[in-house]
């Protein structure tokens, strides 16, 4: 069974790729924060078409929509706030309405990925772990936390709390964050000048 979950990381690590996986989540009820400022629609505006929606949900919860390469997931989203420093965590929704082969189902695992959120005006920076700088990190004894390895990648373990005091203590540590994306916010239609206004 264990070697049955490390193969079903691996397969959802290159889903994720360029993010490091979590067998668990970043928060506990009791350190949700909510930011109403985050719903609506941030886009990359480059060829990718990567795109961003957040919807508010019960719970101090996101439903958030992420499309790249023109390819649209869905995911629970949920903000928790350590030290001075906002993360988001997100987890995949409804892999068995998507994955029709229930055999390939099996063996799936849905795992938790983490990244800081910066809010400027209308930017949203968003910073993922960095795989390569983070396995540096643990082979240099420069960090410490519960991981295990799959082939090149690596999945935490930590419980939560453990997650917790790790990315408090390194929130400010670039080796093991990757460089920052962003989006811009999406202005409504109605909030476009006429003059902008497409014409016939």
């Amino acid at each position: 069974m264990r070697a049955l979950k490390l193969t079903a990381l691996l397969v959802f690590a290159v889903l994720v790729a360029g993010c490091v996986p979590s067998l668990h989540p970043l928060y506990t009820e009791k350190d949700l924060v909510f930011d109403k400022a985050l719903v609506g629609t941030w886009s990359g505006g480059d060829e990718s078409g990567d795109k961003w929606v957040f919807k508010e949900a019960a719970d101090k919860a996101f439903d958030l929509t992420i499309t790249s390469d023109g390819e649209p997931a869905e995911f629970e989203a949920h903000l928790v706030r350590l030290g001075k420093t906002t993360f988001l965590d997100t987890y995949p929704k409804d892999l068995e309405g998507k994955i029709k082969n229930t055999y390939c189902l099996f063996h799936l695992l849905p795992v938790h990925t983490f990244w800081k959120l910066e809010t400027a005006d209308d930017v949203l920076r968003i910073v993922t772990l960095d795989p390569d700088g983070l396995k540096t990190m643990i082979d240099e004894k420069k960090a410490k936390i519960g991981n295990e390895r799959v082939d090149d990648g690596v999945v935490l373990t930590a419980p939560t709390k453990e997650l917790q005091a790790f990315l408090e203590k390194h929130a400010g540590d670039d080796q093991i964050f990757a460089a920052p994306m962003e989006l811009k916010r999406e202005k409504p239609e109605a909030d476009v000048p006429a003059s902008a206004a497409p014409t016939e």
